[in-house]
């Protein structure tokens, strides 16, 4: 029998929503690195979260994105129709819903759904000007429509796609051979034990203030369940929220990614542990 695993999701106004799926928490980066912040060893073994993880969107947007994140696949295969159809519930929600849903996507980090739902939006988008598509949405959303209205083949889109996979493989196994290896083991257990209490739940708010400054050293969860140091490289304003820029040390540019304070509450901790002797 599968081994059961229950995560806590606290929306915007404190209503909750039980996730069971493994395979959803593997597949957002931001619930993955929840995961293995509490449990290196979650996705072997029945395990209840005793950390809530809180996501800053309304219940019914978080509902729909945790329902579907795994059950749309990429929109940059098939043709428009066939993906219209398979987004068939996605195309029914208004452009503010999409709005909200491509936000909280993207605060998942989930990029199959956000591809998914940029599909929906640029084709609802499609009779409108580039000038009333950024007065509505803003650039990003333009970024997607034009991404998703070029009209490629799906052959071509299918060899892109291989292509830069392979480039993206080569580059991390070049970055895993030239870091330098790094004595993690203190990190994470300070990590461990820091953010989980005993077996007290603990949630996020959206309202948390800034930690780290800009160069700080942190010890940070990578996306393979790892713990990685990092450092600040920039801190600024998006889409509302104030989210740091890490540079993982010994990794490729490429691998650089935004954090909000709110995650950087689950996801960082400073660089402050002494080295093992």
């Amino acid at each position: 029998m599968p081994k059961e695993i229950e995560m806590t999701i606290i929306c915007e106004n404190g209503e909750p929503i039980v996730i069971r799926d493994r395979k959803l928490i593997q597949k957002s980066w931001f619930l993955n690195r929840a995961a293995y912040a509490q449990d290196n060893k979650w996705l072997t073994k029945a395990i209840k979260f005793s950390i809530s993880v809180h996501l800053p969107f309304p219940k019914k947007i978080c509902e729909f994105s945790l329902k579907y994140a795994v059950k749309y696949t990429d929109a940059r295969f098939g043709s428009r129709e066939e993906n219209l159809r398979k987004y068939k519930a996605a195309n029914k929600k208004s452009l503010e819903e999409l709005k909200q849903i491509l936000s909280c996507a993207s605060y998942l980090q989930c990029q199959t759904f956000m591809n998914a739902i940029g599909f929906v939006t640029a084709k609802k988008l499609e009779e409108k000007s580039a000038e009333e598509v950024q007065d509505y949405m803003g650039e990003g959303c333009i970024e997607a429509a034009e991404e998703f209205n070029t009209r490629t083949s799906e052959e071509e889109r299918l060899k892109n796609y291989i292509e830069r996979n392979k480039k993206i493989k080569a580059e991390h196994t070049k970055s895993l051979e030239q870091s330098t290896a790094l004595d993690t083991s203190q990190a994470t257990e300070s990590l461990e034990s820091s953010i989980v209490p005993g077996n007290k739940r603990r949630i996020f708010m959206a309202n948390v203030r800034q930690r780290y400054n800009l160069n700080d050293l942190i010890w940070c969860h990578f996306w393979n369940g790892t713990i990685q140091k990092a450092h600040i490289i920039d801190i600024a304003e998006r889409e509302g929220v104030m989210h740091y820029k890490v540079h993982y040390i010994g990794w490729n540019y490429r691998y650089q990614e935004w954090f909000s304070f709110e995650q950087a509450e689950i996801l960082m901790r400073p660089f402050t542990i002494p080295q093992a002797a």
